[in-house]
């Protein structure tokens, strides 16, 4: 898993390529995007991106972003999604390229080699990794959806969410919503008990956050909250 993953799963940049220019294009581009679509995009853009060479087909990008969210991608109804797959090729000519007739997406936006952690940790230290990654990145995706339909969140909602989504027992998640709460607090608003997820990510060096990430990796956990 490379080190742009990780930081892009944990919520940390909304980059995805190890190229700071490239990286500044997209956002430029993403951003000119209506508000509250944004991060769709971005998800869209990095499945096609991560796909490599050889591209990806339509049914493929449904299946990754459903993967992300089953309630909101849905394909076959002619929803959301098929819509963004129809434009994604006008709105990012310079980044993305498709086949005559819109079915397989490649992308040409530049170089796709990324520094790969594999041989930097030990692999039970690069799976604890991966879990903390996989459970923040769903813990994140739904601070943001529950900011953006409700308004904000409590820790109990936020614990019944995780609780829902990724099957952590009710005492479990209610510890992991806290952790997550304390663990990003820099990215949210609160009011009395309600908080709001603001898309401002802390300002932190790549060598940094990945120092970080693995010294939390190495500490043990509290047993209960291990996957």
């Amino acid at each position: 898993m490379s080190l742009n993953r990780l930081r892009r799963l944990a919520g940390l940049t909304e980059s995805f390529t190890p190229d700071p220019e490239l990286n500044a294009e997209i956002e430029r581009e993403v951003n000119a995007q209506a508000t509250g679509t944004r991060h769709d995009w971005m998800d869209i853009l990095e499945t096609i991106y991560d796909a490599g060479e050889h591209g990806i087909s339509r049914e493929e990008i449904a299946d990754r972003m459903n993967g992300l969210n089953a309630n909101k991608w849905r394909l076959a109804d002619g929803g959301y999604l098929e819509e963004m797959m129809n434009e994604i090729v006008h709105r990012f000519a310079n980044m993305v390229e498709a086949d005559h007739d819109l079915e397989r997406f490649r992308w040409i936006g530049g170089s796709q080699a990324e520094p790969d952690i594999e041989d930097e940790v030990d692999p039970a230290t690069r799976t604890a990794m991966g879990n903390q990654v996989t459970m923040s990145s769903h813990a994140l995706a739904a601070m943001r959806e529950m900011t953006a339909s409700q308004n904000g969140f409590t820790a109990q909602e936020l614990a019944q969410r995780l609780s829902q989504t990724i099957h952590l027992p009710p005492v479990v998640a209610r510890q992991y919503a806290m952790h997550m709460i304390e663990q990003f607090r820099s990215m949210l608003g609160q009011e009395g008990e309600r908080y709001v997820f603001r898309e401002e990510p802390p300002q932190k060096t790549d060598v940094q956050f990945f120092r970080d990430l693995e010294a939390q990796a190495r500490r043990s956990p509290p047993p209960d909250l291990e996957l």
